[in-house]
């Protein structure tokens, strides 16, 4: 077995393939070739059956300087080349682990997440990015197996490698990753009063202090007093982070 094997090792084998229609596969790409040129997303689609890519966008950020007929031919082998090491052993135990969350979820929710996490990839020029990479499923068969999983990545905004996080969609449920654990754990926010929320929410769309005091009907000091209430609670220095943490959160 070859080191990046290990990626499909979790993956339970796919034996409905009477529901697997690739002919239908064309139509989820045509639309995805338009939405990648017209937002300038680098977005890719895995195939959990035959184990390859069944699209890669020609965005450059993901392709580190090669070709995309040179990714695809390459695979899940294109990982080893352009992963840092120390971080793709972090990938084989988030796969782990993230697979074990998926199936132990109800097979009519398990369309209903996504997971995200950063690691550091180099580029054929040498230079080293940190990205940050989500998996939403695609498709899934009546059994509950991952067909096809479509993948986004951008650059993180994150100083390093981890950050691994489970979504629900629809709801602000997350489950965060530890290491040390080695599992995913339920993610309970820091609770803002209703007012604090409204501050932050004010602050978010460019509102200045003076201007959310006139908003609200409170002098100045009386924002800026929840502001730095607000900041302590979420442990952030400043509005930019408080917004960032908000909104990661589902708080606003």
């Amino acid at each position: 077995m070859s080191l990046i094997d290990n990626f499909f090792v979790p993956v339970k084998k796919i034996d409905d393939c009477k529901e697997m229609d690739y002919k239908s596969i064309c139509h989820i790409i045509e639309p995805l070739i338009a939405l990648s040129k017209l937002a300038n997303q680098s977005i890719y689609i895995i195939d959990y059956f035959k184990k390859e890519f069944a699209y890669v966008a020609a965005n450059p950020l993901f392709l580190c300087g090669y070709k995309i007929e040179e990714v695809k031919e390459m695979g899940y082998d294109y990982f080893e080349k352009v992963v840092i090491p120390e971080d793709l052993s972090m990938l084989f135990e988030i796969n782990e682990n993230g697979f074990g969350f998926f199936y132990n979820l109800p097979v009519n929710r398990r369309n209903q997440c996504f997971i995200s996490y950063d690691f550091r990839i180099k580029h054929q020029n040498g230079n080293i990015i940190l990205i940050n990479h989500k998996l939403i499923p695609l498709r899934i068969l009546s059994s509950g197996n991952m067909w096809l999983a479509l993948c986004l990545v951008t650059l993180s905004d994150s100083k390093h490698p981890g950050n691994v996080f489970i979504q629900m969609l629809n709801e602000s449920t997350k489950y965060n990753y530890s290491f040390k654990l080695k599992k995913f754990v339920l993610f309970e926010p820091t609770k803002l009063s209703s007012r604090e929320k409204e501050i932050l929410k004010l602050t978010s769309m460019g509102y200045t202090s003076n201007s959310i005091a006139s908003m609200i009907n409170v002098d100045f000091n009386t924002v800026k007093f929840h502001k730095s209430n607000l900041f302590k609670k979420l442990e952030v220095k400043n509005s930019t982070e408080a917004i960032g943490y908000a909104i990661a959160n589902g708080i606003i």
